[in-house]
């Protein structure tokens, strides 16, 4: 059964600027236009490179300029790179990764953000499990956004799935 322009949402900017197929010149209808299987697909995209780039709050005192903390100067989040699982408070890791997420993924709603840490399972001695749960906005209604995210201390790499 055909998508009805109804089922269809409109790609990120990103998404619009990248160009598959640099030798056309005009782009087909049905390219301007994504599904929500495709809406969820690049939102998980963009969350794994949101957390796997580290913010320049990070690195460089930004008290002094409050608008270039919440500006894409300062896109991404903390990096856990070498990091003991004891040093890390729960608490702290949730709102820091509920922070990036609000600031920099527009495309969930802010009201039904949760970011959850979960217990640490033998295999993951060295890795930090969490979930992500939202609501991507969509019309005629949201769609539910279910992420499971695992942070590697050792190497800091975020992976996102």
């Amino acid at each position: 059964m055909p998508l009805t322009n109804r089922d269809r949402l409109q790609p990120a900017l990103l998404d619009r600027l990248r160009d598959d197929e640099p030798e056309k010149t005009v782009e087909p209808r049905n390219k301007r236009a994504i599904t929500l299987k495709k809406l969820q697909e690049c939102v998980t995209r963009d969350l794994n490179w949101l957390l796997n780039t580290t913010a320049l709050n990070i690195s460089d005192d930004l008290s002094l300029y409050p608008e270039v903390q919440t500006s894409v100067i300062n896109y991404g989040a903390n990096s856990f790179a070498g990091k003991s699982i004891s040093s890390i408070d729960p608490h702290i890791l949730e709102r820091q990764v509920k922070r990036s997420i609000k600031l920099f993924e527009p495309r969930i709603l802010e009201k039904t953000l949760e970011v959850t840490m979960h217990r640490q399972d033998a295999k993951y001695r060295n890795a930090i499990i969490f979930h992500i749960s939202g609501e991507l906005w969509s019309e005629p209604l949201p769609v539910a956004l279910y992420i499971k995210t695992e942070i590697d201390l050792e190497t800091g790499e975020v992976n996102v799935n």
